[in-house]
């Protein structure tokens, strides 16, 4: 029975076409917070997610009345349940119109700019029908709109890059119209974005409507005025100035330009993707860059320390592009608050995530029988038939230890395959379980025998002296298998390159 999420836009869900209907907004909630977030969620933090105002007790009961509405209504096998956790289970027939909107930009951004993915940035386009879960709130429950909020951000932000990219790709085309159409629904996004304005006089100009163009930089004048009291850069008065006197206009300027060629020594340029451009942190990223490369032969540990909003996840999102872009496998996951209850829930989501990249392989074949078993604690899926059921629990002297060789080994299989070392990346490591950060310490401790890079995060304010995560690094920095990154605060020029690149507006940095 096939079953499809919409979230991009006012949230709907259908069995084999037909609208299911819940009791409660909440389950509506619970189940795009599951489809958006894979792996095991801990029901502790579920109910005082949903229920904040709610004692621990209460709160847990209206989940559980909550999970058995869900349940029934999604059909059999669609929610995993346990006392400590759920997880919603993926499958070939289950259709999540933000999984495909997120893969699909993923790819569009990790294709060669000779080659773009037009049809794919087409299909995100046709996907993006609202901002997610657009309309819907909960009254009662400030974490849920805060999370609701930063993913419609996020989603736009992306959704803003795809119509640029569409644009770009049509006005080089000469489809003029297409463009005219695309720059318009661009701008409904973002009004203020200069960038957006020019592409679009340009294309009206190409298209034979030179009152068009003109009356656009007349609408863009207005609205800088209106909302932010700025003229307009000099670049779109230039643009303006030769339409107007019937001169040749050039490229756009977010036009597609050709890659530089790789000087021998040097990094090759930074795949900046993101909407919103990393300033101020070039050194630290050919600094990760190098150890990358280094890691070949050993193995390293990075951490990248630093207060809440600094530009930890910012660096990180750079360096897992230019790791990609290099051919290494990257596994990523992140601690959430309120699951240092979950036992290894980070590292079940990190493997789960590599698995997920390769689901063409057999596992059963690929590693020896002892490691799935002792891997299934994990991952029941991975059990091997012939344990199945023999109700055999190795918990013998070394037992541990077997158990998290048998982990390491399977990371190994996920990222160690290219040429070049893979990388494990965990974000927020403040927030980890005591399991989670005991298997990391005993793979610290063996990272000299593999090619692997083990990229954490935390807060400097969340993380004290004594904590567990620091011990660790304290002591591979003493065997000389750690690099440790303490972010500082952007400097006044960063931060007013950063505004300039947002707004168009140089000037708005001082302002603010």
């Amino acid at each position: 029975m096939a079953l499809e999420i919409l979230l991009l836009g006012p949230p709907r869900v259908e069995r084999d076409g037909v609208p299911i209907v819940v009791d409660t907004r909440k389950a509506i909630a619970l189940l795009a917070r599951l489809a958006v977030e894979p792996g095991v969620h801990a029901r502790d933090s579920l109910a005082t997610w949903l229920w904040p105002e709610s004692d621990q007790q209460h709160a847990r009961a209206a989940l559980r009345r909550t999970l058995s509405t869900l349940a029934g209504a999604l059909g059999e096998g669609r929610l995993a349940i346990d006392r400590a956790g759920l997880e919603f289970c993926h499958a070939a027939d289950v259709r999540v119109d933000y999984a495909e909107f997120v893969a699909g930009v993923r790819h569009a951004r990790e294709a060669s700019p000779s080659e773009p993915a037009v049809a794919v940035l087409e299909r995100c386009a046709a996907l993006y029908r609202d901002d997610f879960l657009a309309g819907f709130s909960l009254r009662d429950s400030p974490e849920f709109d805060d999370w609701q909020l930063f993913q419609a951000e996020t989603l736009r932000r992306d959704m803003c890059w795809v119509l640029e990219r569409i644009a770009a790709l049509q006005f080089a085309r000469g489809s003029y119209t297409a463009a005219i159409d695309t720059a318009r629904r661009w701008l409904t996004f973002d009004p203020l974005h200069e960038p957006a304005h020019r592409l679009l006089m340009q294309s009206y100009v190409e298209a034979g409507e030179h009152a068009a163009a003109l009356n656009q930089y007349r609408q863009c004048v207005r609205l800088l005025e209106a909302e932010l009291g700025v003229a307009p850069l000099a670049e779109t008065t230039a643009l303006y100035e030769a339409i107007r006197e019937r001169r040749h206009t050039g490229p756009p300027s977010v036009l597609p330009q050709p890659a530089a060629p790789e000087t021998a020594g040097t990094p090759a340029p930074l795949p900046y993707l993101r909407t919103l451009p990393m300033v101020g942190r070039a050194t630290e990223l050919n600094r990760l860059v190098q150890l990358h490369r280094r890691a070949r032969r050993v193995g390293r540990l990075i951490v990248i320390e630093g207060e809440a909003g600094i530009g930890k996840t910012r660096l990180t999102e750079a360096f897992i592009e230019q790791a990609r872009s290099a051919g290494s496998s990257v596994l990523y996951a992140r601690c959430y608050d309120g699951e240092g209850d979950l036992s290894y829930g980070p590292l079940v989501e990190l493997m789960r995530a590599g698995i997920a990249l390769h689901p063409e392989r057999d596992w059963h074949a690929l590693l020896r029988p002892d490691d799935l078993t002792a891997v299934s604690r994990l991952l029941p899926e991975l059990e091997p038939a012939q344990s199945r059921n023999s109700g055999e629990v190795d918990d013998g002297p070394g037992a541990r230890s077997r158990f998290y060789a048998a982990c390491a080994r399977l990371i190994d299989a996920l990222a160690g395959e290219a040429d070049c070392a893979g990388v494990l990346v965990l974000e927020d490591l403040h927030w980890a379980d005591d399991a989670t950060l005991a298997f990391l310490s005993w793979l610290v401790h063996r990272l000299d025998a593999r090619p692997l890079v083990l990229l954490l995060t935390w807060r400097a304010e969340e993380t004290p002296p004594d904590h567990r995560a620091r011990r660790m690094l304290a002591g591979a920095e003493r065997d000389g298998r750690a690099e440790h990154f303490m972010l500082g605060r952007l400097s006044r020029a960063d931060v007013a390159e950063l505004v300039a690149t947002v707004s168009g507006d140089v000037r708005l940095a001082e302002r603010l």
